[in-house]
């Protein structure tokens, strides 16, 4: 098999395998439980301009599948490499999703992806100005969660309560977003979920993540709230994870940039405490 054929076959196996739940089409969603990891773990450690480095574990493998995909166009590129990190060319203006896959011999894997948003250089970025959670941003989790359990409730599923901890959570993981100028699951650190509600104390037998960033300049706290829902009720990922006849209990954290960009986290669990 060519190289070229063999990165059709990896491309194909991606959209069999990484589209399913990990990403949605201007978001990102997860669900993990206590006993589900991603080994690989791409994260984006550096932005400058354009320029896009990102990261991922050692696991072993011989080389390294590099596969990115432009939200806005659709367009793609992708590369091999050994070891663990990698600058890329990225187009400003866009939302990208980044996957690596590892060739392990005998077998191929794919990481969960990681996602970005690439600021357009006039806009002087996403990662400034961010203000701490205001009467708008309050408002915005209030209108998600209720938007939320509409959904559930019409769907035939119970609602979620709520809880001002799981929220801290959300709304510290959405600054974070907010300050980087892009979506990610997977802290710098390595943290994911679990791990930030470790640290503060909360433990959840299942946990599931929704993250999404869209402009709410135009938009009253009620129109942000329903858009954000909109958009994650379209997305199958972040469907399954609203409407998850497991979780009980949710936290929404919202942040807004300098720039109108609003950043959202819904973090739901199971038997949490």
């Amino acid at each position: 098999m060519s190289n070229e054929e063999s990165a059709i076959s990896r491309r194909r196996a991606l959209k069999q395998v990484g589209l399913v739940t990990a990403t949605g089409a201007l978001g990102v969603s997860a669900t993990t439980t206590a006993t589900a990891a991603t080994e690989i773990d791409p994260t984006v450690s550096d932005i400058s301009g354009t320029d896009v480095t990102v990261t991922w574990n050692d696991v072993g493998a011989e080389r390294y599948y590099l596969y990115w995909r432009n939200s806005n166009s659709g367009n793609s590129a992708s590369l091999w490499r050994q070891g663990t990190q990698e600058t890329i060319s990225l187009s400003e203006g866009a939302t990208y999703y980044i996957w690596v896959g590892a060739d392990l011999g005998s077998s191929f894997e794919w990481s969960q992806s990681t996602s970005v948003f690439v600021p357009r250089a006039e806009d002087g970025g996403d990662s400034g100005d961010t203000v701490d959670p205001s009467d708008f941003a309050a408002a915005v989790e209030e209108g998600i969660h209720e938007g939320v359990n509409e959904r559930r409730q019409a769907n035939g599923y119970d609602t979620l309560s709520y809880s001002d901890d799981i929220a801290t959570v959300a709304r510290d993981h959405s600054q974070y977003q907010a300050d980087r100028g892009g979506l990610s699951h997977v802290q710098a650190d390595g943290d994911k979920v679990d791990d930030r509600l470790a640290q503060d104390g909360i433990s959840c037998l299942k946990w599931g993540e929704n993250v999404l960033a869209n402009s709410a300049a135009d938009l009253s706290a009620s129109e942000a709230a329903n858009k954000c829902v909109d958009l994650w009720m379209k997305s199958p990922g972040h469907r399954e994870n609203i409407l998850d006849a497991e979780f009980t209990v949710e936290g929404v954290g919202v942040v807004t940039t300098g720039q109108g960009r609003l950043y959202a986290t819904q973090v739901l669990g199971t038997n949490c405490g």
